[in-house]
């Protein structure tokens, strides 16, 4: 769904509740669509950086089931405009034959048999990239201190993303205050209840086992969709949210103690589906430098129109794409007792 498609009163109706459940301002004219917002914030000094010669790096955080399947794609069409290195844990698409050994792109210019992935001792067979990527950001940033990268994907900036997981999202921060690139940290949120009901009919039902999962991991995973179907959302949501909370303890932490000339933007999953156009341009434009200013336009024109069509269920890992999933699956009692139960963390990501 696009905002476009929210035309008659009664749907105006419906996304003026949202827009104050998610911080906007209500109401009911058609023709009043605003757009939510939360303001992108700098480290000090954050001016410093501007015109020097560091390359870019724009990493993006993005938790399991805030939209973090459709953001390998965009990095992926952004990384190829700019022509920067994609570093991403989804990298097997753009190989052909897939292979899932790899973290980078192919512009990022490492050999063709290079392995990549790692799998660690417990790994559940998905396989982690957070060491490879972390290794080749280090010695690019010895490259540049000498003056000079054998590999030029690396040389003109790089991306990394979506990244899901805690241990990434401190890597990548670590990288920010060592102040190597200059760095725009993009951090992504959806509203944690509406996240973990996705999650629960995801971890549940449809979400496959690793590709390269040997059988035991299979039998693993084939259980924990069964713990899942056994119980109730609600149960399933108040047991995961301390999860959740950890999974955005990197966010607070960047947002406290923002690091020395590194830019921070906010991002929320409810824009993104909601007003996509608005959302992507002050995306682009909260890039900075990043994006030359003759390429702003066009850049914003290929990527609204290869990504537009992204929100939109299909009933399987997109079971349901608009905000609010959490006030029709959820008992309210179960809602009062979160907010109550976990109003810091939420409040300061502004879910009151």
């Amino acid at each position: 769904m696009t905002p476009r498609s929210v035309g008659s009163l009664a749907a105006a109706a419906g996304l003026s509740l949202l827009l104050l459940l998610y911080g906007g301002s209500l109401s009911l004219a058609p023709s009043v669509q605003r757009p939510l917002s939360l303001p992108s914030s700098a480290g000090r000094e954050n001016t410093s950086v501007q015109g020097q010669s560091r390359p870019t790096a724009i990493a993006l955080f993005a938790p399991h089931k805030t939209g973090s399947t459709f953001f390998v794609s965009f990095l992926h069409d952004l990384s190829e405009h700019l022509g920067m290195c994609l570093f991403t844990e989804n990298a097997a698409f753009m190989y052909s034959p897939r292979d899932r050994t790899k973290c980078s792109s192919p512009s990022c210019g490492y050999p063709p048999g290079s392995k990549q992935r790692r799998y660690p001792k417990g790994d559940s067979g998905w396989g982690e990239c957070t060491s490879f990527t972390d290794e080749r950001l280090e010695e690019a940033a010895v490259c540049m201190d000498r003056g000079a990268c054998p590999l030029s994907g690396v040389a003109h900036g790089v991306v990394w993303g979506p990244i899901r997981l805690p241990p990434a999202m401190q890597s990548a921060a670590r990288h920010a205050y060592a102040r190597k690139w200059i760095w725009h940290l993009v951090l992504h949120q959806r509203h944690p209840l509406d996240t973990l009901i996705s999650e629960f009919h995801s971890f549940g039902w449809t979400h496959p086992p690793a590709p390269e999962a040997n059988a035991q991991q299979r039998q693993a995973h084939n259980q924990r969709q069964e713990r899942i179907r056994n119980i109730s959302a609600d149960d399933y949501v108040t047991s995961r949210l301390p999860g959740l909370r950890e999974r955005y303890a990197p966010y607070l932490t960047l947002l406290h103690n923002p690091p020395v000339g590194v830019h921070i933007i906010r991002s929320r999953y409810e824009d993104m589906v909601l007003f996509f156009p608005h959302w992507l341009s002050s995306f682009l434009t909260q890039l900075g430098d990043a994006i030359p200013p003759w390429t702003h336009q066009t850049l914003l024109a290929d990527l609204l129109r290869a990504h537009s069509p992204a929100f939109q269920s299909d009933g399987k890992h997109k079971r349901g794409v608009l905000p609010g999933a959490h006030l029709k699956e959820l008992q309210p009692r179960t809602i009062v007792q979160a907010y109550r139960d976990h109003t810091t963390w939420m409040g300061e990501l502004g879910y009151t």
